[in-house]
């Protein structure tokens, strides 16, 4: 890690997405290896950070750094939804201070930036449909506004998807969200997006993305992956959650997408903390 005061915060990005979590249960407590950022979706948490407990309501964004033992309580009444990425500093800036001296936890005004910029990052990362370059933007600008209060950005500008194609991402995510056995068909996304089934699929092979029922099953794999890396659910239970005809279709998916086994990215996840 660099120190320089004419450069701005540098990072790389090493996972992220959306998570979510049963009334009752729990993440942790472990040792953090890397940066992590947690933005609260929906549920009011819990947060242990060493030995000091924080209560973060919907809205809230939690900073997580190596070394922190740490644990999440999520909400006893209900599910907890969470957007979160990992990441290593390359260069902090001498205006940034030390970052031990970083805020543990933000409630986040409305009109932030933050939470805008977190929605486009984490879809990003689920979908991989967003050149690397654009999630290192995206990632730089959110930790700097969150370590150092409001930025000027242009966060339209720093997607370049069509709008159809946006919509109809968004709309599977939602719908996966709310129930991820469910069936999504073209026709549906067709639909939410305003535009028919085939100039849907010619705005995605447009925006260099794989079409959208591939866009479907990467959004499934994402959650998975998120799950074996974030819960002690078994496989077939992860892959039933997240719409995949059994443990062994599932295990092939992953495996094909990820080059690796999901009880390797198991293991891989508990191993980064």
């Amino acid at each position: 890690m660099v120190r320089n005061k004419f450069n701005h915060l540098e990072i790389s990005v090493l996972r992220g997405g959306r998570a979510e979590y049963p009334a009752g249960a729990s993440l942790g407590p472990r040792r953090m290896v890397d940066y992590e950022l947690v933005w609260i979706m929906r549920g009011n948490v819990r947060y242990q950070h060493n030995s000091s407990l924080f209560e973060a309501p919907p809205g809230s964004i939690i900073l997580s750094r190596p070394g922190v033992q740490e644990r999440y309580i999520w909400d006893a009444q209900g599910i907890t939804n969470h957007a979160f990425f990992h990441f290593e500093l390359k260069n902090i800036p001498d205006a940034f201070g030390r970052p031990a001296s970083w805020p543990v936890l933000k409630a986040m005004p409305d009109g932030d930036i933050i939470r805008p910029l977190f929605e486009m990052l984490a879809m990003a990362l689920e979908s991989s449909q967003i050149p690397s370059v654009t999630w290192i933007k995206l990632a730089e600008t959110i930790v700097a506004a969150f370590i150092a209060g409001p930025v000027q950005c242009q966060p339209a500008a720093m997607v370049a998807l069509p709008h159809p194609v946006r919509l109809a991402m968004e709309w599977a995510k939602q719908a996966l969200a709310a129930d991820g056995r469910q069936r999504i068909r073209l026709e549906d996304m067709a639909r939410a997006a305003l535009v028919d089934p085939k100039h849907l699929c010619r705005l995605f092979r447009k925006a260099g993305c794989q079409g959208p029922m591939h866009t479907v099953l990467e959004l499934r794999l994402h959650r998975a992956k998120n799950l074996l890396e974030r819960t002690d659910f078994k496989l077939a239970c992860i892959a039933d959650i997240c719409g995949f005809a059994n443990a062994y279709h599932f295990s092939r998916r992953f495996t094909d997408h990820f080059g690796m086994s999901p009880r390797a990215a198991r293991y891989r996840g508990v191993k980064r903390g």
